[in-house]
């Protein structure tokens, strides 16, 4: 694996662990999952045309987006249900028109065809999730603890929630690359659960998120040796919070 392959998979997971965080908190490590999915007709049109799957990916999850959020105000239901049939037309859109050699590759990842061009997307997406998760966190943390409470406090609380679905968005267009659309969830649920586990702070909640998602790219890195590398990250991050609920089961 190349050095600018290996700066594309820690940097993703940094984008998509501090996100990790909120989606716990907010409940939603389902909706994170499922979100994934809908990458999927994306990735068919960039293919079609022969352009980098990222693009493909990010336009399809935003236009995602605006429909989950225009449907979830229309007519005022959960949000799980929303992301639930949006998931599964994407889906269905994606498994029609891209052929089945590439629906393998979309659904696990193929970081050996990471350009310089991925490696500067990655660095502008990263950097943006930072500054807007450092920006916002404090109304992040208060929305996903109690959105009655944040709209007493004065909170927009339907900007924020779009603010943090866009960078979900991004996240995962960027993620893609690496574990590809069925595994790159698990960037969204097991770093924040791990961490959950050993601390109770929430700075150190989400530092420890964004560590996470390094250390387990690395684990996965050094084992993608042998196994495909979007498998052996899902494994290392699985192995890791094993540790962490051993750890806090016996309290030591």
């Amino acid at each position: 694996m190349e050095i600018q392959q290996i700066v594309i998979t820690i940097i993703s997971a940094i984008s998509l662990s501090l996100l990790s965080g909120f989606v716990i908190l907010k409940r939603q490590s389902l909706i994170g999952d499922a979100f994934s999915h809908i990458a999927l007709p994306g990735i068919a049109l960039a293919l079609s045309l022969k352009i980098d799957i990222f693009w493909g990916a990010l336009i399809f999850l935003l236009l995602g987006t605006f429909l989950i959020i225009a449907i979830k105000e229309k007519i005022k239901i959960f949000l799980e249900a929303v992301v639930g049939f949006i998931f599964l037309l994407f889906l269905s859109l994606g498994k029609i028109f891209i052929e089945d050699e590439e629906l393998i590759e979309s659904l696990f990842g193929n970081i050996q065809k990471a350009t310089t061009l991925d490696l500067g997307i990655a660095i502008i997406v990263c950097s943006f999730i930072i500054f807007t998760v450092l920006k916002f966190k404090d109304k992040l943390a208060i929305i996903s603890f109690s959105e009655e409470f944040a709209q007493a406090e004065g909170i927009n609380v339907k900007k924020i929630d779009f603010i943090f679905l866009l960078m979900i968005a991004m996240a995962i267009a960027l993620g893609i690359r690496v574990t590809g659309v069925l595994l790159v969830g698990s960037y969204l649920i097991l770093p924040g659960l791990s961490c959950l586990l050993i601390t109770k702070s929430f700075n150190r909640f989400l530092l420890l998120s964004g560590f996470y998602g390094i250390i387990s790219s690395c684990l996965g890195i050094f084992l993608s040796r042998f196994i495909e590398l979007g498998p052996a990250i899902v494994i290392s991050q699985s192995l890791i919070f094993i540790i962490f609920f051993i750890l806090k089961s016996f309290k030591l």
